[in-house]
């Protein structure tokens, strides 16, 4: 059988290895006599389907299955746990943007004022009688999270342009779509400080839910970029408290557009440079 690629690395003073990745090329062909029988699998369309598709009733196959799996030596990985071992978890970098608590979903949680769930049961007396729609229902539970929390301004919703077709238009009776761009004839429910962010791009949705210092830590410097205490962790020191206001002069921005920076020449997040021109989310 073809044995597993192996990635050494070099770790202080001792050396780690570990199999990258191996294939069910070799195991295939001695299940079957010949490769063509089953198609090329390697370095092909095939080698994202199935290549074992009779487990639950083949003992043959899943022994190659078996024994294709422990090509991988998860012993040397995982301990008895199935943690990573102590060597492969040291490997990771302390200033990954990960680590960072602002990024980590779960340090800087705070608890929103919620109303009580069981106001908004649906009252069914018999089987039949009632038309009634979960999400609908959920887009008034959400209504009344957002009124609660307006204060706060702790609570926003991230959807890919679906917030009405989900029945969750509820929202739109106390607060907007938020909308950075100009208002043109014809559009509702959109204003600058609008609390439904409507993203087609649903990564970009996952990534608005880390929100800015200003929501987080205080009231003050409302306008300045989220990215002093969300990304902390890129160049050697932290940004100043006030970064410096000035005129960006290769961002393509427009004459009189003042951003705030910290003297960046260059593109934001390059080594180094301490800037990343988000602004307030």
């Amino acid at each position: 059988m073809q044995g597993p690629s192996v990635l050494t690395i070099n770790s202080g003073s001792s050396s780690i290895r570990f199999a990258l990745f191996t294939t069910a090329q070799s195991l295939i062909r001695r299940l079957h006599g010949k490769i063509d029988r089953v198609g090329q699998h390697e370095g092909s369309w095939r080698s994202h389907q199935v290549p074992l598709a009779n487990l639950a009733n083949d003992s043959s196959h899943l022994a190659v299955l078996e024994t294709w799996l422990r090509s991988y030596r998860p012993e040397d990985l995982f301990d008895e746990k199935g943690r990573l071992t102590a060597e492969l978890r040291a490997l990771a970098p302390d200033r990954r943007m990960g680590a960072n608590p602002h990024a980590n979903g779960g340090l800087l949680l705070r608890d929103l004022k919620l109303p009580d769930f069981r106001d908004y049961a649906v009252d069914v007396p018999a089987p039949g009688k009632v038309v009634s729609r979960a999400t609908r229902v959920a887009g008034v539970f959400l209504r009344d999270v957002m009124k609660l929390n307006m204060a706060e301004r702790n609570f926003r919703v991230f959807g890919p342009d679906e917030t009405e077709s989900n029945r969750l238009s509820a929202l739109f009776e106390v607060t907007s779509r938020a909308i950075t761009g100009e208002l043109v004839e014809g559009d509702t429910q959109i204003a600058p400080d609008g609390r439904v962010m409507e993203v087609l791009s649903e990564h970009l949705c996952q990534s608005g839910l880390y929100r800015p210092r200003s929501e987080q830590e205080s009231r003050h410097h409302s306008r300045l970029s989220a990215a002093r205490c969300q990304h902390a962790t890129f160049g050697h020191r932290p940004l100043p408290a006030q970064p410096q206001l000035h005129q960006c002069r290769r961002c393509g921005k427009g004459a009189g557009t003042t951003v705030v920076g910290h003297r960046c020449r260059g593109i934001a997040l390059r080594y180094r440079h301490r800037c990343m021109e988000m602004g307030q989310q």
